[in-house]
């Protein structure tokens, strides 16, 4: 046991996993603190911010957001998902928004890297894209499983690194599992913007 941890550490090491996991959770804390930031700010200089926040997310139908969401995190992860966490708690059963939210974040990514799979059977769109997002391909190739479990949880492009995943035929099962870490990014978030909002 003791042998094949030095083994993962190593390889771990030499391929720079630990330089990536320190500017992931760099990330993480700057990204955090920007938005509990803004939050406090919001809080203190807008009466009733609470309701305020309500009062805006209400306007919106559950199904669109939802229908939005699905697009975004299929298609390159246009909109954080910090928002939708946020939207989430205007909820009865926040939690149960928070699940589905996750599970479509989930199902975003496997969207993605079947869109990758089909980029990568096309060269010219293939040329293209490897050309357009060069460093997450390299990263994909450079660290594997370990990007996918990092832009899942800290505040990395999630729906690209399974688009290139995919582009580079990486094994759909360990994506799979892999993905499942999409779930603590949510529910670490929603702990923090939940006693704010």
């Amino acid at each position: 046991m003791i042998k094949l941890f030095r083994k993962y550490h190593l390889s771990f090491k030499s391929r720079g996993g630990y330089t990536l996991a320190w500017k992931a959770l760099l990330r993480l804390i700057i990204a955090s603190a920007i938005i509990i930031g803004i939050l406090l700010i919001l809080q203190s200089t807008i009466t009733d911010f609470s309701e305020t926040v309500k009062l805006f997310i209400f306007k919106w139908r559950p199904r669109f957001v939802l229908v939005l969401f699905f697009a975004s995190e299929s298609l390159l992860g246009l909109i954080p998902p910090d928002f939708f966490i946020a939207w989430s708690h205007s909820f009865t059963h926040d939690l149960g928004m928070l699940t589905v939210l996750a599970v479509i974040s989930y199902a975003g990514g496997i969207v993605s890297y079947l869109i990758g799979l089909k980029i990568g059977a096309n060269e010219k769109v293939n040329d293209y894209f490897k050309k357009k997002f060069a460093s997450h391909l390299h990263k994909v190739y450079q660290y594997g499983g370990i990007i996918i479990v990092f832009s899942a949880i800290f505040p990395l492009p999630y729906s690209m690194v399974c688009m290139a995943a995919g582009t580079v035929k990486y094994s759909f099962k360990k994506l799979l599992i892999y993905g499942l870490t999409r779930f603590i990014r949510f529910f670490g978030y929603a702990i923090i913007v939940y006693n704010i909002i």
